[in-house]
C-alpha cells in the first residue's frame, strides 16, 4: 500500500456541494484529517440523530448482559496456561486480564 492514499470527501458548504480529494500520510497527525488546500475535517457538532439511538440502543443492551451475568452463580475453574501452570478461577467473573496480571 502507497504511503499516500487519496479519498474523495463531499463537503456541503451552504446548498453547494464540493468534492475534494482527502491526501492521507502516515506521517501526518492521527488526530485530523487534512485536505490538500489545509482544510481540516473536524467531528460532527451536533451529531447525527441516529448517533444517539445508538448509544441508547448500546447502553440498553450493556445493562441487560451486565445484569444476567451477575445472576449467574460463579462456580470455580482452573485456568490452564500455555506453559501448563495452572491458575484457579471463577466462571462469569475471572477474565484473561485478571489471569494474566496474576503471571509473574
Amino acid at each position: 500500500m502507497a504511503d499516500n492514499a487519496s479519498v474523495e470527501v463531499a463537503v456541503s458548504v451552504g446548498n453547494q456541494k464540493l468534492n475534494k480529494k482527502a491526501s492521507k500520510s502516515k506521517n501526518k497527525d492521527k488526530g485530523a484529517d487534512s485536505l490538500k488546500d489545509g482544510t481540516v475535517l473536524k467531528e460532527l457538532s451536533p451529531w447525527p440523530e441516529y448517533i444517539n439511538d445508538r448509544i441508547k440502543l448500546w447502553d440498553r443492551l450493556k445493562a441487560e448482559y451486565d445484569a444476567d451475568v451477575a445472576a449467574k452463580t460463579p462456580e470455580s475453574i482452573n485456568i490452564t496456561l500455555p506453559d501448563g501452570k495452572v491458575v484457579e478461577g471463577q466462571s462469569w467473573r475471572t477474565t484473561p486480564y485478571k489471569v494474566a496480571a496474576g503471571i509473574r
